[in-house]
């Protein structure tokens, strides 16, 4: 077996990274008894990452440098933010706040009320103030319950914001 050169085995276990989540390819599939074949073949001395390291440390180093690269592009910008709630595969209650997904906040514990969702809004408001560096002008969620009248309380507090319902679900729901 011809060793891989220092620093390669990272190397590849970074693009295999890449390769997997551009493809859309399970985590899973990695432990594939095929797919370590293939590895095999194509090099005897690369061996792949398990799915909880690919999945886990090697996804989030190069989650962490993308959102360091849009936070760079970001910073100093003018930006509208989002939320949106939503049932998982496991049914949990989830509410996403966004300009890009910031945050994915688990919310089957609390109640769904307009106080809780403000505080969310509040929490990501300065989220995109202090750790983004950016200017929140508008806000867009959909016209639904809890996060219509969320957004009637965030313009009240707020009237220089632009506030307006969700285009989609205007087409999707009408």
């Amino acid at each position: 077996m011809c060793p891989l050169p220092k620093g390669h085995q990272n190397e590849l276990e970074i693009q295999l990274t890449h390769a997997v989540v551009a493809a859309g390819w399970s985590f899973n599939s990695i432990e594939n008894p095929e797919v370590i074949k293939l590895f095999r073949m194509l090099h005897p001395g690369f061996s792949p990452p398990s799915r909880t390291k690919l999945s886990g440390p090697l996804l989030k180093v190069q989650y962490d440098l993308i959102q360091d690269g849009l936070t760079d592009i970001m910073k100093g910008g003018y930006v509208t933010g989002q939320c949106d709630g939503w049932k998982d595969i496991s049914w949990n209650h989830v509410i996403a706040l966004m300009l890009h997904v910031t945050h994915v906040h688990n919310t089957s514990g609390e109640c769904k009320t307009v106080e809780n969702l403000l505080k969310l809004m509040e929490m990501e408001k300065k989220f995109i103030k202090v750790d983004l560096s950016c200017t929140l002008i508008g806000w867009v969620s959909d016209a639904g319950g809890e996060l219509h009248a969320a957004w009637v309380h965030l313009h009240a507090q707020y009237p220089w914001l632009l506030i307006a319902d969700c285009f989609a679900h205007q087409v999707c729901n009408g």
